[in-house]
């Protein structure tokens, strides 16, 4: 695998697609980061960390509406491992108009964009969510 972080949006975004209750990959810090991340925006209802044939395994809880419509509807790659993305803390755009967040890889940790505005931190792209 040569991009995990790209691995684990594509397993939240078929989850979703599929209307699928939990979503479940391997367990590591930068994709406990996202998730963390995510639940912090509203768009995951909670994670845990479980054992599965012996290896920890992070399992997310998907937040959907009445409707059964996801909590987001894109989760969007902007770095990749050829072409990473930095922004400063006055280079930030906003996402929908202001209705997606940024995660980004801070010297803090994995931040939204907003996070990111009230620390006065810049960082790595990671992804949009909307």
């Amino acid at each position: 695998m040569s991009d995990p972080v790209a691995d684990t949006l594509t397993t939240l975004r078929n989850a979703a697609r599929k209307s699928a209750p939990f979503a479940e990959f391997a367990s590591a810090k930068m994709r406990l980061s996202i998730v963390a991340a995510l639940k912090r925006a509203g768009f995951v209802w909670d994670f845990d960390i479980i054992e599965r044939d012996g290896f920890p395994r992070i399992r997310v809880a998907l937040k959907y509406d009445e409707a059964g419509v996801c909590a987001f509807c894109r989760l969007v790659s902007v770095s990749k491992p050829g072409n990473r993305v930095y922004r400063g803390v006055h280079q930030f755009r906003s996402v929908v108009q202001g209705l997606g967040v940024s995660l980004l890889s801070t010297n803090k940790g994995v931040l939204t964009d907003k996070e990111a505005r009230s620390m006065c931190v810049g960082g790595e792209v990671i992804c949009n969510v909307f």
